[in-house]
């Protein structure tokens, strides 16, 4: 199952104008027309269109999050393929960093 958080390179935090700045980001990056003697970026390219649209319409988004969520507890392996490496942990944490920072300037709270 792919993991449309990490194809645009976003957090299950990020809100619509995120998904939809990173979705830019990487579909002018990656565009076909732009690429055009790249396979790779055209197959990407149509992952990234896949997420956004997925992330984006909110039937098709609930339809995924189930499936990713009964996924999870079937113990089958969902997002990250790469192993746990200091820089990992590192980008983790300021990709946190920054969410948090964005939640106070904006004056929104955390309730559990």
């Amino acid at each position: 199952m792919k993991d449309y958080y990490s194809i645009l390179e976003c957090s299950p935090m990020s809100d619509r104008d995120e998904i939809k700045r990173n979705y830019r980001r990487l579909a002018q990056k990656f565009h076909p027309d732009k690429n055009s003697d790249d396979p790779y970026s055209t197959a990407r390219f149509n992952d990234i269109r896949e997420a956004y649209e997925t992330l984006t319409q909110p039937a098709k988004k609930n339809a995924w999050l189930q499936e990713r969520w009964l996924q999870q507890v079937m113990n089958r392996h969902v997002g990250e393929t790469a192993p746990l490496t200091p820089y990992l942990i590192l980008d983790k944490v300021l990709k946190t960093e920054n969410i948090f920072q964005r939640l106070i300037f904006s004056g929104s709270t955390i309730t559990e």
